[in-house]
C-alpha cells in the first residue's frame, strides 16, 4: 500500500458488512484509519464532527443499498458535509447540479 504525502490524511470508516475483516485489519497497522465499526443513529453527528467529506459507496448488485442509499444524502445535507456517491443513488443527480460534493 502506498502512503500519501499529506500527514494530515486520515480515513474514518463506520459501519459492517463484508469488509468489516479488511478494514479492522487496516485500522490496526495504520494510525491514521480509525475503524468505528458499528454504531446507532444517535452516535452520527458525534462521530462527523472532524470529518471533512462523506463517502456514500455503494453496489448497484445489492438490493438493500438501493433501499438504504440515499439516506446517505439527507445524513450529508443535515450535517452540512460534502458528499462522495455512487451513481446508482438516485440523489447523485443532485449532488453534482448542486455542487454539494463528488
Amino acid at each position: 500500500m502506498s502512503r500519501c504525502s499529506n500527514a494530515k490524511l486520515t480515513l474514518k470508516i463506520g459501519g459492517r458488512g463484508a469488509l468489516t475483516s479488511l478494514v479492522a485489519n487496516a485500522a490496526q497497522g495504520c494510525s491514521r484509519i480509525t475503524y468505528v465499526g458499528s454504531f446507532e443513529a444517535a452516535q452520527l453527528p458525534a462521530l462527523m464532527l472532524d470529518v471533512d467529506v462523506y463517502c456514500a459507496l455503494y453496489y448497484g448488485s445489492k438490493p438493500l443499498h438501493h433501499y438504504a442509499c440515499p439516506n446517505k444524502y439527507y445524513e450529508s445535507l443535515a450535517l452540512a458535509k460534502p458528499i462522495l456517491m455512487s451513481r446508482l443513488v438516485p440523489q447523485s443527480v443532485d449532488v453534482a447540479r448542486d455542487g454539494t460534493g463528488w
